[in-house]
């Protein structure tokens, strides 16, 4: 039964991205099975609650390692999908067993440094509360979300690894410091968006380096400083041709387009 003409109070949509979603039932268990024999085939799917006319609450889950499913969102409808499987004999439900994150985790917005403002605003739309529940998602999940394409997801896992893998200098494998983070935005906010593709993971090792603010300040100004190399066309038609359309995309981020430079 389609959307349109269903008077149910759940409904299931497999990808997320599908507008045309099927009914799912009245009682939450009943919808969420519905939902995992759809993660049987898809990576993702949507389960939106209507207690009533004109409201809406909605969960996303997505498959993780085989019989393991993610739950993300911010409204009680996820808590309630949680709580069933805590509650489920031997915590499976129909052979589907909950991927636990750590929390309470990093809070999304510490994300905010190491993301295009596109990414985060898709992430955030998307019920992503933190750093951690964005990076158990495999990638064939986040491509199932809508607008997401493959540079989305290469700068998600460039996130992973700058804020949550470790870096040179650094103990441990946990989040960067709230001060490092913030250091970081404001180094991303004053520099011109081609040096901080250029030079921005560069300039993160130094604040995680905890070189002094004033020598990171005179180091950002040379590297702002420098001469920006120009596109090669050849360049440019080898990585288009072979549908490397992330590693084009950081290409043309990192190098200036001599069809775009005023004449002197």
């Amino acid at each position: 039964m389609l959307v349109e003409d269903f008077d149910a109070v759940f409904v299931c949509h497999a990808p997320p991205s599908n507008g045309r979603g099927v009914s799912a039932g009245r009682d939450l268990g009943q919808a969420l099975r519905v939902v995992l024999r759809c993660l049987v085939r898809e990576p993702a799917a949507k389960l939106v609650y209507r207690p009533e006319p004109g409201a809406r609450e909605w969960v996303q889950l997505y498959a993780v390692r085989g019989t393991r499913v993610h739950v993300v969102g911010r409204d009680g409808v996820a808590d309630r999908v949680r709580d069933l499987f805590a509650t489920a004999g031997g915590g499976e439900v129909s052979g589907w067993r909950l991927h636990e994150v750590s929390r309470p985790g990093t809070l999304l917005h510490r994300a905010r440094p190491f993301l295009d403002s596109r990414s985060y605003r898709l992430l955030s739309r998307e019920g992503f509360a933190t750093v951690e529940e964005v990076v158990a998602v495999p990638d064939a999940g986040l491509l199932s979300i809508r607008g997401v394409g493959r540079s989305t997801v290469d700068t998600i896992r460039q996130m992973q690894r700058r804020l949550l893998g470790g870096e040179p200098g650094r103990s441990g494998q946990g989040p960067l410091p709230a001060e490092a983070v913030g250091r970081v935005e404001s180094l991303r906010d004053r520099l011109p968006g081609v040096v901080w593709c250029r030079h921005g993971a560069f300039l993160q090792d130094l604040v995680m380096a905890e070189v002094p603010q004033t020598a990171l300040d005179v180091i950002a100004g040379s590297l702002a400083d420098e001469a920006v190399p120009q596109l090669d066309p050849t360049v440019v038609m080898l990585l288009d041709t072979a549908g490397l359309l992330g590693l084009l995309k950081t290409y043309r981020a990192t190098h200036a387009d001599p069809s775009q430079v005023p004449p002197e």
